[in-house]
């Protein structure tokens, strides 16, 4: 089982106070999710985010957009 530690700092964070709920959520699914390897570069579909956050296919792409913008996040494709 891989492990990832997260500091409690993140939700003092000036881009988590201020993203929406879909990016802070998406956001933490991303540095936490089973796919997560220590460079940080994977492939997940959009469909699978969905799925296994729960999320509608707006609500993930209302925060792929978010996490874009604010340069948190690359997506490929």
């Amino acid at each position: 089982m891989k492990t990832r530690q997260i500091q409690t700092r993140y939700w003092n964070d000036e881009f988590i106070t201020e993203a929406t709920w879909q990016s802070r959520y998406v956001y933490i699914y991303l540095l936490t999710n089973p796919a997560i390897n220590i460079v940080g570069i994977f492939q997940l579909s959009d469909k699978k985010i969905a799925f296994e956050t729960g999320l509608d296919p707006e609500d993930v792409c209302i925060a792929q957009e978010e996490l874009k913008k604010n340069k948190k996040v690359l997506f490929f494709k």
